[in-house]
């Protein structure tokens, strides 16, 4: 029996290590390896890094390093979080709110914040702004029929066009739907997707994207796959970059992808606060981001470390 969903969450959340920038605080350079007492001290919870991995393990192979096994446990805190704000939004007539812990952290450890110990934002920091946004489409988390939702958080009414493409990893579309919609303020309006665009022949293959555009405005996304990622047959990473200096502490990326990417992770050293990270990729579009620096940026040719659930 399903479990009622309840009016108002006063607190929920997922731990997630803070960046190796961040461990360094408090772990020396020698220690900070996968598996390291170094890091694991940093877990004050009482099944420590034990219960991390578990988690992580639903949806990723088993980390090759440190800094993968970052990216991983961010992820799992971010998705978490998406599933639950993604439900109870499109519920909105029953649940009228959630708070997530936290918001910040206090120390250097594997916390439950979207804001590390010295403000570097995690993935769930990026989540955050998409799956809070204004305007919102998702897609229900139970039931067979799993519609999609538009959520119209607003005080304007929302007359809009939703699309709904089922596509394989090199971005062809594989089936599509689409659907006007006309949201009240405040409000959640429900659409049943079609049978084939949820059953795909070869799911570790396909990809959903949902939109809702108003007036080819695109005011909300969402990407979902079939699979956990370690089954999903991602292609590595395969993209151009072009940079261009904005100002003195400024840079602008543009990058486009061959294939589609999942949680494509930008870092930078010196690291700089980004428009956008931790997002999903589809092949041929093109994404901006702009990093911006607490000094002088570096050189446009300055190497940046991108990373994706990809493992290969």
């Amino acid at each position: 029996m399903q479990e009622p969903l309840p009016p108002f969450v006063v607190e929920t959340g997922f731990q997630s290590l803070p960046s190796q920038e961040t461990l360094r605080i408090a772990c020396p350079d020698e220690e900070q390896t996968l598996a390291g007492p170094g890091v694991e001290k940093l877990n004050y919870h009482t099944e420590g890094m034990q219960r991390l991995a578990r988690f992580a393990s639903d949806y990723f192979a088993p980390p090759g390093n440190l800094a993968e096994q970052i990216y991983q446990t961010q992820l799992v805190q971010a998705r978490y979080a998406r599933q639950i704000v993604e439900t109870l939004r499109a519920n909105n007539t029953i649940n009228r709110g959630i708070l997530l812990w936290s918001g910040n952290d206090f120390w250097p450890a594997a916390g439950f914040s979207m804001l590390d110990f010295q403000g570097r934002p995690k993935a769930l920091y990026f989540y955050a702004r998409r799956f809070w946004a204004s305007v919102l489409i998702c897609l229900g988390q139970t039931g067979p029929a799993r519609n999609g939702y538009i959520v119209n958080d607003t005080p304007s009414p929302l007359t809009a066009q939703a699309r709904f493409q089922l596509l394989d990893i090199k971005g062809g579309i594989l089936d599509q739907s689409q659907s006007p919609v006309s949201v009240s303020p405040y409000s959640t309006a429900s659409i049943t997707l079609p049978r084939d665009l949820l059953n795909p022949v070869c799911p570790e293959k396909s990809i959903l994207h949902m939109a809702v555009y108003q007036e080819d405005v695109l005011l909300s996304e969402n990407t979902y796959l079939f699979t956990p990622d370690k089954y999903a047959r991602l292609r590595p990473l395969d993209m151009d970059i072009t940079v261009e200096s904005i100002d003195r502490r400024s840079l602008h990326y543009t990058l486009q992808s061959r294939w589609f990417v999942k949680d494509l992770e930008i870092v930078l050293d010196p690291s700089a606060a980004l428009s956008d990270n931790f997002f999903d990729m589809l092949p041929g579009r093109r994404y901006q981001v702009r990093a911006e620096f607490p000094e002088c940026a570096p050189d446009i040719r300055h190497p940046l470390i991108l990373r994706s659930s990809c493992r290969a």
